[in-house]
């Protein structure tokens, strides 16, 4: 269940689940609520787009979910996890000294202009079914045009950086140059700002 960038959507979410639960059901996607809602709930806060999270600092260098690298669009981060592991022993083995703010740079290089855009759309959807289901809607109708569908793939996955030169990775560039434009006095923006 989607929260903002702090933990205070919790309780909310918590309260949602049998709801939640009835809807499933509704759908046919569950066999027995109440089984359900009686069940161990297990979870955990998983923070997305980097948003309120120090990567770095000192001699500690936080990597994958630890760092906030998942994707806030769709949830993926194993790519991320992998990718800010190496940065950090790079930059741990490129001078242990100055590793925090070599291993910041690396993410403001490599993630900054997708998670500020991502994290911006993402804080303003949390809590907003219909426009969520709007832009949703959007999206899935975009998704049907050949000319848009490989340039949001490229964008969504976040892999504009290493894709080949084509007219989908154009569209995904296309995207972050308005979306960084959009979102650009965003208090998300402000963050990265203030904190990359």
């Amino acid at each position: 269940m989607g929260t903002r960038s702090d933990r205070k959507g919790g309780t909310n979410a918590v309260r949602a689940l049998p709801k939640f639960f009835e809807h499933l059901y509704a759908l046919g996607l569950l066999d027995d609520v109440a089984a359900a809602a009686s069940g161990r709930r297990l979870g955990g806060w998983l923070k997305m787009g980097i948003v309120g999270t120090t990567p770095a600092r000192g001699p500690v260098l936080l990597v994958g979910d630890a760092a906030g690298l998942v994707n806030p669009m769709q949830g993926e981060g194993i790519s991320q996890a992998m990718r800010s592991g190496r940065a950090a022993a790079e930059a741990i083995l490129g001078g242990p000294g100055f590793a925090s703010e070599s291993y910041r740079s690396w993410i403001a290089v490599e993630h900054l202009p997708y998670h500020r855009i991502a994290a911006a759309v993402h804080a303003g959807l949390v809590g907003r079914p219909r426009a969520t289901a709007a832009v949703a809607r959007l999206l899935t109708m975009a998704g049907r045009s050949d000319a848009l569908s490989g340039g949001w793939a490229v964008f969504w996955n976040e892999l504009l950086d290493g894709a080949p030169l084509n007219r989908h990775r154009s569209v995904a560039n296309a995207v972050t140059q308005i979306g960084g434009v959009m979102t650009a006095s965003s208090a998300t923006a402000r963050w990265f700002n203030a904190t990359l």
